[in-house]
């Protein structure tokens, strides 16, 4: 039992410092398509996106040391989009609106 606790205290230490890995960009103003894919190919993580939802869009140009995290959300704020993680090192890019839907509720 306190190996296993202990190797699980050891993945979720590796996963903390993984987050915190820091990443060189020096990246032009491009479309948003090539800058997803030269971010997949840079930190591992896996993008899915609708190609439509990223068709005439521009990411900024984005240069320094950031995390996986702080260099996408550079990269999507100029956009309606946003990333929803669906493990930690695969995300979902999805509209802001989305998000900000409340269901009707029902009067009972």
């Amino acid at each position: 039992m306190t190996v296993m606790a202990a190797g699980a205290a050891l993945a979720a230490s590796a996963a903390a410092a993984e987050g915190a890995r820091e990443y060189p960009f020096d990246w032009p103003r491009q479309p948003l398509h090539n800058a997803l894919q030269q971010y997949s190919q840079l930190t591992g993580d896996s993008v899915l996106y609708d190609s439509a939802q990223t068709a005439d869009q521009t990411a900024p140009a984005i240069a320094g040391r950031y995390t996986a995290r702080d260099a996408l959300a550079r990269l999507l704020a100029e956009t309606d989009l946003q990333a929803r993680y669906t493990a930690p090192r695969a995300l979902m890019l999805m509209p802001v609106s989305y998000t900000h839907l409340t269901l009707p509720t029902s009067d009972l």
